[in-house]
Order: structure tokens, then sequence, then C-alpha cells
């Protein structure tokens, strides 16, 4: 699945995946997380990461440049470069970060690309990387989410998208975090409204996001056991 994955993302146009984010309702839930990451990776000094970052919405939305952006799509870093001041491309999986070496880090809809066990790969890095009292910003999409539930396939199949998208509900990430040893600051549900199109059809969906703060305790805990 991974090979499909990249293939799919690599090939992505950058203005068509912004204009995508804005008409599909994505960019709501991309607001709010902004508007609550804002007070910490404003903070002077604070060493903040998108992982997946594609085209840097995120830094767009939040209104600084001083975010480090980590994809591996080379056409979507090409307008990451245009909204923040430094991107690698590399893959998000295999960072050689040092541990407690990052303040903020914001990770929105590549998740859900992945199984559960790679989900739960992912956020141990992250809360490796963390430095104590960082904090992690998730978005990832609904079970219920029309666009990647019910209607899936049926846009799938039109857009060319060959992969399995891996939903889970916000439970699921509550509770994988928590066993690795974060505090859930936040979660909320985002709800929007859609439109996708799909070569001259335009279909319009409910949206459903989920949002996740967690945070790295300043006095980190052993990690629950299953």
């Amino acid at each position: 699945m991974h090979d499909a994955v990249r293939e799919f993302w690599n090939t992505r146009d950058p203005e068509v995946f912004d204009s995508t984010a804005k008409s599909s309702g994505r960019m709501d839930a991309i607001n709010r997380v902004a508007a609550l990451a804002k007070p910490y990776v404003s903070k002077e000094g604070a060493v903040s990461m998108d992982l997946g970052c594609g085209t840097g919405l995120f830094a767009d939305a939040v209104r600084t440049r001083d975010i480090i952006g980590v994809d591996f799509s080379p056409s979507l870093l090409v307008a990451a470069r245009r909204r923040m001041d430094t991107v690698r491309q590399q893959n998000v999986f295999c960072l050689k970060l040092s541990k407690n070496s990052v303040d903020n880090i914001v990770s929105l809809f590549v998740m859900d690309d992945y199984q559960s066990e790679k989900k739960c790969e992912f956020f141990t890095q992250v809360f490796s990387f963390l430095k104590l009292g960082g904090h992690f910003f998730l978005a990832a999409y609904s079970p219920n989410d029309e666009r990647m539930g019910r209607f899936r396939e049926a846009i799938n199949a039109k857009l060319g998208v060959s992969f399995r998208i891996c939903l889970e509900d916000a439970s699921f990430y509550k509770d994988g975090l928590q066993k690795i040893g974060f505090a859930i600051d936040e979660s909320e549900t985002v709800r929007a409204n859609g439109v996708y199109q799909t070569g001259e059809e335009s279909v319009q969906l409910k949206r459903e996001f989920i949002v996740i703060v967690a945070r790295k305790p300043e006095v980190v805990m052993k990690p629950s056991a299953e």
C-alpha cells in the first residue's frame, strides 16, 4: 500500500491540492487546528514541525513561516516552499531527530493513509521527538465523514485513488496516544460542508473531522500496557 500512497501524492498538482482543500471543507479543520496551535507555535524560539505538510496550508493558516515542513512529495513541496522558510523532502516515518528536541508537532490528514499499527508507530516517534510539555496537533477523517466514508469508493474510482483509506474513531486516537504517554488536552469534532468535482459532476457532502491536541507531560509516566 505504501508504494501506491507515494505514487499518488508524488503526482499531485499543488494548485489542485489547495483548491480541493478549500472546496471540500477540509480547510475548516485546518483553520481550527491553526487557532488551537497559534499560541504555541508563535512563541519566540519555539521549534515547530508540520509532518506531512503538503503545500503548507497549516503554516498559511497560522500565519507564520517559522515552521519546519516535512513531506515526501516533491510536487507539493514546491508550494510549501512559498509558505515556509524550511522544508525537507523526507519520509515522516524515517526522521533522524534528537529526542526531546521539538516544541510542537502538527500532522493533518496524513495518518489516514496508514493502518492502525503504522499510526501507533508514528505517534511513538512523535512522543520521542517532543520536549517535555511539548504539544502534538492532529487532524484526521472521522468514520462518519461522507467523503472518506460511504462515498469514498465511488469518488476514489473517478479520481484514480487505488489505495485504501484507514479510518479510526476519536477513541482510537485518544486511547493510543494516552497509552504512549500523552495527555489529551483537547478532542473535538469539526463538521463542514464540502463539494467534490469529479469530471463534470459536483457532489455535495457532509464532512466530519477529528481534531486532537495532545501534550507530552512535564513528568513522563510509563506507557500503559495493553
